[in-house]
This record gives structure tokens, C-alpha cells and sequence, in this order.
């Protein structure tokens, strides 16, 4: 008979699917890699991300007001002619329409022969350097169809390009300055060259000189008014690693990795001196002049405002973050509260779901891993930083309640009353009394011996998901001296931990979910396990449903209204998801890079049910609401599905035979109704045993 991934029991889970109602910020975000100048727009390159377009009208205030995925990773950018070309790692050249910089538009791509890691643009010509595969020349007067000209393979590991007069210098990593004449783009030539200290990671031309970015040799000076003849000049050896570089009149910037932004001075070129300096949050990527700012891409520190009308004594005006990673997300009446990476705490405003909006930040608690509410309070983990406690009772103006310091970094925070519970990876974990928020109170703690991930606290007792070791129980009676009370390994590495009644339902990663009955504390046993497609690492409960988040392959949901048998009932792919919560008839998930999601839990569009499985063909049939059509998809690990069949519903089950199915390979089937919903039943042949 053919294998079911989730029969449904419940009538909750029967009736109802999933429907992605609301997201926020809406787009995906990613580091701040490189950024070019144009007008009064900032366009950076995100990675994955493509690229966003900032408005610099005020610079204190850079403000997104555009961006658009690539198929690649945008390494780096440059405008012209109303379009912005993008070096797109593995993806090569890639064009986007830029006229409507509210609205930019993909209408071109080219590949590369090499990975494509910087673009500069001069005339009609895109100058593409691609590492081993060196520089590669496209000619793009028409931005929808890039024709390519000439190219040069690379002495050792091209980084970057600048181009004046007829020439093309070269940052090679390994070889110093390369030199090559593209006057003719159909056959580049090298006639120069010079090798130079350190790393040559990035290069701009000011005048007759090349300013080199040298790692960590700093700031290289070439004289290259004769290009076949290139002579070092001077140097000034920076305290980071100089990773980019641009002009800005006789001043030079420099991004110099985890020293921030670096402003030297070339009025005695044999001679560079440093003005002034500015550390970054992040780490600087790039820089680009803009009047007498500097624009910084400062990778998760996102892009950084500078003011250098005193180049003696630099100073941030403002930013704007590109990154973010939405760890895991918490609620507190209709606020959720989203440890966000290296954005800190973001605090939604969810009374309408379908448009969440940012109600208020907290950027300094970043980078933000985990966290909790209580009391009008946000508990965030912050690696490094131990725990932030931040007053959201006003959550457009989130204020520091205090910081309590930590012996290792916080994984999560559970609470029974004022006692909060900290799991602290290798220490096991600690206690504390929060009573007063501002002041709290170390209470006890315990090491348990494997790595404290995640906990939940039900009666007297902590239940805590201790890596390798599986989920361990404590008994808290005396909060100052926490007992090992019993332990249950399981096959994974326990991630995450929530308890019902008298089980507790635990995140496995590679294991998925593991269900262990703790009726007695003292002797926990595995009750059952529900291998999840991918990596589970946070779990909620609610309404005898456990929601995973399953990693790469996205929501998975778990009809646990019999802990002996859960049964999968659904799910959403397409995320990457770490942390889930339940929301009123609103499933929140922490999505990474694509921020919050909001799910909600809507009537089933669709019923798959199976007939007959043969060698032959596998036959099953779908219904529904009549009128309405689904798409049945396939797919041979539940992670990538592919459309295969359209049906429409009628008042009778439509029947559907798989003719294509065979013994030596599993295929998955599931309905997609409207609204992109996911319908509860997923179907395998042949079967699962």
C-alpha cells in the first residue's frame, strides 16, 4: 500500500492549511559587499541578495528605495546610462534597468568565463574581472543583449579594475599591479606590470597614480603616467586589512576591514600620511566619495555615512542596515519581537497581518540570536554580549533595562514566573530571578555536560535540549542548587525543546523531531521520532500540533495528538527557517535573510488520497471545494518541487495515474490551492516502510 507522510486526525489539522499572509521587511537582505555612486542614489551590492538602491538626498538618512535579486551573488556594481551592471559571482554579468531606481528591472545577463567579482564600466565597454580567469571585456551598447569582446586570462587572481585611457590596472592578488591595453577591446594586451607588497585586493586611478589595496600591506602608491613602465612610489601600512580604495581629491579612503575607514593623504605621494580614521561596526568591504562623504560598505554593519568635511576627524552621520538575519521571533500581544543578526531587535506591529511594519529597533543588540518576552520586557541573546533586557512596553521607543553578563554566549532563555532559565552552551545552564528587570539577580546554575541549546520549564523542572546529549531534566525546586534529575539521548543533536503535558517535544537537527515521555522526570523515554526532511532547530506547540522549523527545508507541521505516532501534516518550503511561534490563527516564522513571515492558518483547498500503487503507475485522486483549480506537484526529496498536473475541482474526486513511478526511486506528491496554499496530505510512491 502506498506510504502516507501525514494522515490527518485532528479536526483542526484536517480542515486547515497554510497560506503566506504578511511578510516583513518584505525583501531579502544581505551584506553590504560594494557600493557605487550615482546622482543621488547609492546602489550596493548585497549578494544574494542582488543589489538595493539607497536615496542620498539626505545622507544623514540613506533610505531604500528599490532593490533587485540576481541569479548570482553581487560581488560588485557599477552604473551608467540608466543601468547598473553587476559582477555576479558564478551568474557573470548581469544588467539591470535602473531608470526607475523605485523599480529596477533584470533584463540581461552573460556568463563569464570565471567567477565575476568586480565590474567598472568606461564608454560602452563593461570591464569584468573574474579571478583565475582575469579580465574579460563586454561590449554593451545594448544593455539588453552584452556582446563579448576580448579577454585576458590572469598572471595570478584578479580582484579588481580601473580604467582610464585606453589602459585597464589591474589588482592581481598574487602579482601586485597589472597593466593592459584595451584599445583595441576585441585583443587586451598586457604591456605592465609591477609586483607590490602585500595582496593586491582592490585598485582606483587618481591622476597619474594607482592606489592599490593591499591587505595587509595597506595602501600602495604606483606612478602610472608612462602604463608600460609602473613605479611604486610610496606606501602607508594601515592597521586593518586595506580591502578597497577611492579618491576624493587629494585624500584617499580607504576600507580597511575591521579598522573602518582610513583617510590618508597623498600631498607627498612618496610619502602617504594618515589623516583620521573611523571604526566601523562592521567590517569595510568598500568605500565610495560622495560630496564630502564616504560611503562605506561595511558588509552586516550594512552601509556607513561619513562625514569628512574634517578628514582629520572622520564621523558617522548615519547608515543604513542591508543585512539581517531573523534568528528567532517571540510575541507579546500583537507585537513580535525578532532577534535579527546583526540588525539587533526589530519590533513588528502585527494588528494587520497581511502588512506588518516596523513599529521600533534596537540596533545595538546585535549580533541578536535568540529571544523571549516577559513582562513587557525583550530578552535578547547577543553573541559576545551575554543578555539584553529591553523595555518594549512602549514599543516605538524600546529603552535598556540592563545587561546581564554571562559566562558563555546565551543559546535561549525560557521562563516560569520572574525565573528565567539560560542555556549556555558548554556551561550548562544558569538561573536567574527577574523580578526586577533592571537588577537581576543570579540565582544558581549547573553544567550538564553536553551543549545547552535550547529549554522549557513546566513545574518545577527544566527540560533542556543539551546537544549530543539529548534532552536532560532538572529539578529547580531550589533554584540556587539546580538537580540532575534524569536524561534521554536521542539520534541527533538537540536543538530546541518545548513540553506539553507529559511529553516534551524536541528539535534534533539531523533527527528531526524526537517526542519523549517525561511522566517520570526522573526516567525519560523515548516515546517516537518524526524525521523531518531537513534540519529542525526550533519547535512550537499548540493545538496538538508541533510546528518545526526545519532548516533549508523550510515549516514542517506535525499532528502530535498522539505522541506515540506523530504524523507529518504539511509543510512550506522555499525558506530557510529557524525559529517559529504560534500567533492567535497566525503561524510566525523567523526566516533569515527574508525576515519575519507570517502564515495563516486557512480552510484546505485540497485532499490528495491514494488508490493503487503498482509497477505499472501509482494512481491517487484530488478533491475539494469544486470551482476551484490546484496544481499537483512532484518531487523526489521534498525539498524542490516541480508543477506536473493542473486540475480543476469538481463535486467528485478527479483521479490522477503516475505512470512514471518505479520501485528504485521514491517521487512525493502534493496539491497547491489558491493563494499558494499547501494542502495537508503528501502522498509517496512507492511506499515508505
Amino acid at each position: 500500500m502506498l506510504g502516507l507522510l501525514a494522515p490527518v486526525a485532528s479536526v483542526m489539522a484536517a480542515e486547515a492549511g497554510l497560506v503566506l499572509r504578511g511578510s516583513w521587511p518584505g525583501f531579502r537582505r544581505g551584506p553590504a559587499y560594494a557600493i557605487a555612486v550615482h546622482g543621488n542614489r547609492a546602489y550596493v551590492a548585497v549578494q544574494e541578495a542582488g543589489i538595493i538602491v539607497l536615496d542620498l538626498s539626505d545622507p544623514a538618512k540613506p533610505r531604500r528605495i528599490g532593490g533587485c535579486r540576481t541569479e548570482g551573488s553581487a560581488a560588485d556594481i557599477a552604473v551608467s546610462g540608466g543601468h547598473a551592471f553587476v559582477a555576479d559571482g558564478e551568474a557573470g554579468l548581469t544588467v539591470i534597468d535602473v531608470q526607475d531606481s523605485t523599480a529596477p528591472n533584470r533584463v540581461s545577463s552573460h556568463a563569464t568565463a570565471g567567477s565575476a567579482v568586480e565590474v567598472e564600466v568606461a564608454g560602452h565597454f563593461a570591464y569584468v574581472v573574474e579571478g583565475d580567469a582575469g579580465l574579460e571585456i563586454f561590449d554593451i551598447q545594448n544593455p539588453a543583449a552584452p556582446v563579448r569582446g576580448g579577454g585576458l586570462p590572469a598572471s595570478g587572481y584578479a580582484t579588481s579594475v580601473a580604467i582610464q585611457e585606453g589602459h585597464a590596472f589591474v589588482a592581481d592578488f598574487d602579482f601586485g599591479l597589472e597593466v593592459i591595453d584595451i584599445r583595441d577591446p576585441a585583443r587586451p594586451k598586457r604591456v605592465g606590470g609591477i609586483a607590490l607588497p602585500g595582496s593586491a585586493a582592490g585598485v582606483a586611478i587618481a591622476g597619474d597614480y594607482a592606489l592599490v589595496a593591499g591587505e595587509g600591506a595597506g595602501l600602495q602608491v604606483v606612478d602610472v603616467s608612462q602604463p608600460s613602465n609602473p613605479q611604486w612610489l610610496g606606501a602607508y601600512d594601515t592597521e586593518g586589512f586595506a580591502l578597497g580604495v577611492a579618491s576624493m581629491g587629494n585624500l584617499v579612503l580607504v576600507a580597511d576591514a575591521s579598522a573602518g575607514l582610513q583617510v590618508i593623504t597623498l600631498a607627498n605621494p612618496l610619502a602617504p600620511q594618515r589623516l583620521g580614521g573611523l571604526d566601523t561596526p562592521g567590517f569595510a568591504l568598500d568605500v565610495a566619495a560622495f560630496g564630502t562623504f564616504a560611503l562605506v560598505a561595511d558588509q552586516y554593519g550594512g552601509v556607513q555615512v561619513v562625514d569628512l568635511s574634517n578628514p582629520a576627524n572622520p564621523q558617522r552621520i548615519g547608515g543604513h542596515q542591508t543585512a539581517g538575519t531573523a534568528n528567532a521571533v517571540a510575541v507579546a500581544d500583537h507585537w513580535a519581537c525578532v532577534a535579527d543578526g546583526d540588525a539587533g531587535l526589530q519590533i513588528i506591529d502585527l494588528s494587520s497581518p497581511e502588512s506588518p511594519v516596523q513599529s521600533g529597533s534596537f540596533p545595538e543588540a546585535r549580533p541578536a540570536s535568540s529571544v523571549a518576552v516577559h513582562d513587557h520586557h525583550a530578552f535578547v541573546a547577543v553573541q559576545g554580549g551575554g543578555l539584553w533586557i529591553i523595555d518594549v512596553a512602549n514599543p516605538a521607543s524600546p529603552k535598556l533595562a540592563a545587561s546581564y553578563t554571562t559566562i558563555a554566549d546565551v543559546q535561549d532563555v525560557a521562563f516560569a514566573g520572574s525565573l528565567g532559565c539560560l542555556a549556555l552552551g558548554t556551561e550548562g545552564i544558569e538561573l536567574v530571578d527577574f523580578a526586577n528587570p533592571a537588577a537581576p539577580e543570579a540565582m544558581g546554575g549547573i553544567a550538564i555536560g553536553g551543549f545547552a541549546k535550547g529549554a522549557a520549564l513546566a513545574g518545577h523542572y527544566a527540560y533542556v535540549a543539551d546537544g549530543s546529549a539529548g534532552l536532560v531534566v532538572l529539578d529547580l525546586s531550589d533554584p540556587s542548587e539546580p538537580l540532575w534529575q534524569g536524561a534521554c539521548d536521542t539520534a541527533g543533536f538537540a536543538s530546541d525543546v518545548a513540553v506539553a503535558g507529559s511529553h516534551a517535544y524536541v528539535a534534533d537537527d539531523s533527527a528531526g523531531l524526537q517526542i519523549i515521555d517525561v511522566s517520570d522526570p526522573a526516567d525519560p523515554v523515548l516515546a517516537a521520532g518524526h524525521d523531518t526532511e531537513g534540519f529542525a532547530v526550533s519547535v512550537s506547540l499548540s493545538d496538538d500540533v508541533a510546528w518545526v522549523a526545519d532548516s533549508a527545508a523550510g515549516l514542517q507541521w506535525v499532528n502530535v495528538s498522539d505522541p506515540a505516532n506523530p504524523e507529518r501534516i504539511g509543510g512550506s518550503s522555499g525558506y530557510t527557517i529557524h525559529g517559529v511561534t504560534k500567533f492567535g490563527n497566525h503561524v510566525l516564522a523567523a526566516a533569515g535573510a527574508d525576515g519575519l513571515l507570517i502564515f495563516e492558518l486557512v480552510a484546505s483547498a485540497a485532499t490528495l488520497k491514494p488508490l493503487e500503487y503498482s509497477n505499472a503507475a501509482f494512481r491517487f485522486t484530488v478533491s475539494g471545494r469544486p470551482g476551484q483549480s490546484a496544481r499537483v506537484q512532484r518531487s523526489d526529496d521534498l525539498v524542490h518541487w516541480s508543477d506536473w498536473q493542473t486540475v480543476t475541482l469538481t463535486d467528485t474526486p478527479t483521479e490522477i495515474s503516475d505512470s512514471s513511478v518505479n520501485d528504485s526511486a521514491k517521487t512525493f506528491y502534493r496539491a497547491i490551492g489558491p493563494e499558494r496554499m499547501i494542502e495537508n496530505l503528501t502522498l509517496c510512491s512507492p511506499p515508505l516502510h
